[in-house]
């Protein structure tokens, strides 16, 4: 189903926000004024700032991420050139979700949303939870340290765990 104008325009509105600056505390009242909707407008599209954010990465950044992929190798070296080539906006976008991910339910989403991409890329084996939880705190690790790992160093650490991961 085709995204609504309003949508997009929220999502895009955010994209260009947190690639322009950094961003310690972003809003519902700032990306109101920003989008100039009202945030009834937000909350009747999303219902808050998390579901913004989970679509700008969803429908955006991982479609990019994932378009024309064909190996777990060529997926991780798009992740991380992505991060690398938007890296303001990447920072911005995980502090501002940094609250939201730590909820179980949202944790559970992006463990499930990671899941169903590395399979994707090998069919025959299932990801444990515990494989799957390491993988996303090397990427968290990353952007803790305000991603200052070279982008060659990240690839080559994630493309070799990924051999681990399906290999196990």
């Amino acid at each position: 189903m085709p995204m609504s104008l309003t949508k997009k325009h929220l999502i895009e509105t955010t994209y260009r926000e947190f690639s322009s600056r950094r961003i310690d505390k972003f809003t519902l009242v700032e990306l109101a004024q920003k989008a100039t909707v009202s945030r009834s407008t937000i909350y009747n599209n999303f219902g808050g700032l998390e579901f913004v954010y989970k679509d700008l990465v969803e429908k955006i950044i991982l479609e990019e991420i994932t378009r024309d992929c064909r190996s777990y190798e060529e997926w991780i070296k798009n992740l991380v050139a992505y991060i690398y080539d938007n890296k303001l906006l990447c920072l911005n976008l995980y502090r501002q979700t940094m609250p939201f991910i730590n909820q179980e339910h949202v944790h559970r989403r992006i463990m499930e949303n990671f899941s169903k991409i590395l399979v994707q890329y090998n069919q025959e084996k299932v990801i444990s939870k515990v494989a799957l939880d390491a993988f996303i705190l090397m990427l968290k690790k990353q952007f803790d340290n305000n991603l200052k790992t070279n982008r060659f160093e990240m690839t080559e650490a994630l493309v070799k765990y990924g051999h681990f991961l399906f290999n196990v």
